[in-house]
C-alpha cells in the first residue's frame, strides 16, 4: 500500500523563472506551458518568480493556463548602478530650480585644456563601465538573487521539493537555482530557451576583461553543477556537448519550443478568403530583426506594376515601431507603402493567435540566429499557415525547410525577397490560398512537457552526494 502511495503522489519541482504570467514577455510562455501540463506526468510545479509590478508589460489572459499552479512572487533589489541612478535623479529633483552657487575655478581658465576635460570624462566612463560590468553580473536582473534565494529555501522545505528547474535567459534565475542547489543538495536542471546570455552577447559598453573572465567561470560552474541542461535547438545542444566534451553527452538534451493546441480553439476565425493577400508578423524587432528589406521589396513590386497595392496588406504587431534604431513608419513612407502596411502595439495573446490564424502568409525574421529559433515560429506551425522566413543558415532555416512549412530567403537580398513575394502573390490571386501542410504533432506542448518530465524523472532519483565534480 505504501509503495502505491509513493508511486501516485506527485513529486514537487521548484520552477525558478524570471518571466512568468501575467508578465507578457515571451520568455514566460515556455515555463508556463510546462507548468500547465506537468501535473499530467506526475510532477507538481511550484513557481518562484518576480512580482508582476517589476515588469512593465502584462497580459492577464495568460494566467488562465496556470490557474492551478502554486505561484510565489518576490521583489527585486536594485543593483549598485541602479542605486547610483536613483541618487542622481533624487539630487537633480532636490536642486531643480535652484541656481548653483558660484565656485572658484580649480585652475585659471587659460590652464584648463580641452584635453584634460576629455581625459576626465574618459576616466569617468571607464570607472562606470567597470562598476556596471561587475555589479550587474551576470545581467542587470541580479538584484533578484537574494530575495529569490531566501524565498526559494522556504519553498523547498514547505513543498518537499525534489528537483530544481530554472529557465534562461535572463541568466539570473540559473544563478538563483545554482545557489539553492548548493544549499539544499537537490538535483538541478537548466532549460536554455536561448544560448547563455553571458559575455559573448553583451554590449561592449558593459564588458571588461575581468567581467568576461567571471562570466566564463560562471557559465562553467553552472553547467558542471547541473545534472541536466536542456536547450531549445539541436544546434545549441551539439555546441554544448562539444564545448563540455568531458561531461556525459546525455547531460545535454533538446526540447524545442512548441505550440498549445488549446490556444488555437479560442475565438471565432473567419472562413472566407481575405480580400487582400495578408502577411502578418507578431513579435519584436530586435537582435538584427528589421522589415527594411521586406518593405523595399514590396515597394519595388508596386512601383514596377507587378503588384496592386489595393490587393496586399502587411500587418505588424508587437514591439515593432522601431527596428535597428529607425522608425518603421519612416520605412513605410520611404517605400510608398502607406495604406498597405499597418503597425500595431502588443495585443493580448488570444488576439495575437487570432491574427496569426487569419493571415495568408506569416513573416518570420531570423537573421544572425544560428543557435536559436524565435518562439513564434512554432505558433506559426500550430496555425498551419505558410511561413516566409527572412533568415540566414541556422536552426530557424532548418526548421522551416525540414517541416516543409514555408520558404527561407536571404534577409538582406531585396531582389530574392521580391521574387518570392511575387510568386506568393500570383499563387494567392489564382487559387485564393497559399497552402502549408506538415506534421506538427512533435511540437505540441503536452508532448514536449512529457519529454521534460522524463528528464525530471531521470535526474530526481540521483542523490547529489558525490555527484558533482569540481571545476578544473
Amino acid at each position: 500500500m505504501a509503495a502505491k502511495t509513493m508511486a501516485t503522489t506527485p513529486r514537487s519541482v521548484l520552477m525558478v523563472c524570471y518571466h512568468f504570467p501575467p508578465v507578457a514577455e515571451v520568455g514566460g510562455i515556455r515555463p508556463a506551458k510546462f507548468a500547465k501540463y506537468l501535473p499530467e506526468f506526475g510532477w507538481k510545479p511550484c513557481v518562484l518568480t518576480i512580482r508582476a509590478g517589476e515588469s512593465i508589460s502584462h497580459d492577464p489572459s495568460r494566467l488562465r493556463d496556470v490557474s492551478h499552479v502554486e505561484i510565489h512572487r518576490t521583489g527585486v533589489w536594485p543593483t549598485l548602478p541602479d542605486l547610483g541612478v536613483r541618487v542622481k535623479r533624487r539630487l537633480a529633483h532636490t536642486f531643480r530650480g535652484q541656481a548653483p552657487a558660484p565656485a572658484e575655478p580649480l585652475a585659471p581658465p587659460e590652464k584648463a585644456s580641452r584635453g584634460e576635460a576629455i581625459s576626465t570624462a574618459s576616466l569617468v566612463a571607464r570607472i562606470k563601465r567597470v562598476l556596471v560590468s561587475i555589479f550587474e553580473l551576470p545581467d542587470p536582473h541580479i538584484g533578484w538573487l537574494f530575495p529569490a534565494v531566501w524565498k526559494g529555501c522556504q519553498l523547498v522545505r514547505a513543498n518537499r521539493v525534489s528537483t530544481i528547474y530554472a529557465t534562461a535567459p535572463p541568466t539570473t534565475p540559473t544563478v538563483v537555482a545554482y545557489v539553492l542547489s548548493l544549499l539544499t543538495g537537490l538535483p538541478l536542471i537548466f532549460d536554455l530557451r536561448d544560448p547563455w546570455i553571458l559575455h559573448e552577447r553583451k554590449d561592449p559598453s558593459v564588458r571588461t576583461r575581468l567581467s568576461d573572465a567571471l562570466d566564463r567561470w560562471l557559465e562553467r560552474r553552472l553547467t558542471v553543477r547541473a545534472q541536466a541542461v536542456v536547450s531549445a535547438t539541436t544546434h545549441y545542444t551539439d555546441h554544448l556537448r562539444a564545448r563540455y566534451h568531458w561531461l556525459p553527452p546525455d547531460r545535454f538534451s533538446t526540447i524545442p519550443n512548441g505550440f498549445d493546441t488549446s490556444d488555437f480553439s479560442c475565438g471565432s476565425i473567419k472562413s472566407t478568403r481575405n480580400e487582400r493577400l495578408t502577411m502578418t508578423y507578431v513579435g519584436t524587432f530586435y537582435l538584427g530583426r528589421t522589415p527594411q528589406q521586406l518593405l523595399e521589396a514590396l515597394g519595388r513590386l508596386i512601383h514596377q506594376g507587378s503588384m496592386d497595392p489595393e490587393m496586399i496588406r502587411v500587418r505588424l504587431f508587437g514591439d515593432v515601431r522601431h527596428a535597428e534604431g529607425i522608425p518603421v513608419e519612416e520605412m513605410i513612407r520611404a517605400n510608398g507603402l502607406n495604406g498597405c502596411v499597418h503597425v500595431s502595439n502588443r495585443v493580448p495573446y488570444p488576439e495575437a493567435i487570432r491574427e496569426i490564424q487569419e493571415a495568408d502568409v506569416l513573416l518570420l525574421f531570423a537573421p544572425r540566429q544560428y543557435f536559436s529559433i524565435p518562439g513564434k515560429a512554432f505558433e506559426y506551425l500550430g496555425a498551419q499557415k505558410y511561413i516566409l522566413c527572412l533568415g540566414q543558415e541556422g536552426a530557424t532555416a532548418d526548421l522551416v525547410r525540414t517541416t516543409g512549412s514555408g520558404i527561407v530567403v536571404d534577409p538582406y537580398n531585396v531582389s530574392e525577397i521580391a521574387a518570392v513575394i511575387s510568386k506568393l502573390y500570383n499563387t494567392w490571386k489564382t487559387t485564393g490560398t497559399i497552402r502549408m501542410q506538415c506534421d506538427t504533432r512533435p511540437f505540441e506542448r503536452r508532448e514536449l512537457t512529457r519529454q521534460l518530465a522524463c528528464v525530471l524523472d531521470r535526474i530526481s532519483g540521483t542523490s547529489s552526494n558525490g555527484r558533482y565534480s569540481s571545476v578544473s
